[in-house]
This record gives structure tokens, sequence and C-alpha cells, in this order.
């Protein structure tokens, strides 16, 4: 795993979901104060870090060797293509109501779905992560099992 520099010239990609989820947040209370020009542009902002979300969910799916990484990678990268798939949605359907009071319905469900995706991808990466420690430590635990050169009376 390559280290990434924190510094503004580079987004994290969980910084990339956590300003996704923000912005589709204030996207969401926008609508509720009747700010619907506000929520476009929001959600606009909002589409390119789902974007980056997405192909970094899906990096992890090529880069996970067991299975079990595999499986939660592979869900977590469908959750974030179905949340993206849903934030264009939701932009799109806004984008000629701007300057109208009217709001489409399926842009305000594409908006809610978008924030249940992004909720599942948290409880998937909840659930997952105590199998993940558990198999560090049976990893760990079946190394120190293994008995070392110089236990066995090997000189280096």
């Amino acid at each position: 795993m390559r280290r990434r520099r924190a510094g503004l010239d580079e987004i994290t990609p969980m910084g990339a979901r956590a300003i996704a989820v923000v912005l589709i947040g204030a996207a969401v209370l926008a609508d509720a104060a009747g700010a619907h020009d506000t929520a476009l542009y929001l959600l606009l902002g909002a589409v390119p870090m789902v974007g980056v979300a997405a192909l970094v969910a899906l990096g992890d799916v090529i880069d996970a060797h067991e299975l079990g990484g595999k499986i939660v990678a592979s869900l977590q990268a469908f959750l974030s293509l179905l949340a993206l798939l849903l934030a264009l949605v939701a932009a799109a359907s806004r984008s000629g109501t701007i300057g109208d009071s009217t709001m489409p319905a399926i842009g305000v469900s594409a908006l809610l779905g978008c924030l249940i995706a992004f909720a599942l991808q948290a409880a998937v990466a909840l659930l997952a992560e105590p199998h993940r420690h558990s198999q560090a430590q049976l990893q760990r635990r079946a190394g120190e099992d293994l008995p070392s050169s110089e236990r066995l009376g090997f000189q280096r």
C-alpha cells in the first residue's frame, strides 16, 4: 500500500466520500428550506466527489487479495456506483428547474437514495471491521506459532 501525502493538493478517498456526504446532506437541507437552486449547485459539486469515491472503491476491489476482502470491496464498489448514479439523476432532474419553485419527485427520491447508499456503505464498513481485525490477529498468532530460525538453532 502506498502512502498518500496529506495536503491541499490531494483529496483522500475517505475525504472525497465525506465531502460528498456533506454536500448531499446540505442539498437536502437546502431543498427543505426551499432553496432549490442552491441544492442544485451543491449536487453539482458533490458529483465529482462521489465519482472519486467510486473509482477508489473499484481500485479496492482490484487490490483485495482474500475472498472476504473481495466481497466487502465489491459491495462497497457497488454502493459507490449506485450513489454516483443516483447523484447524477438527482442533479440532471433538477437542471431544467433553475429558478422554478417546483422540485421533481425523481430528483428528491434519487437524492434520498444517494444518502441511503452512503449509510449502507458505512454499515458495511462497520460490519467488516471486526472481521478484518480478527484476520490480522489470526495471522499474527500463526506467525508466533511458527518456529523461527533462531529457535531451530540456525545462525544468521
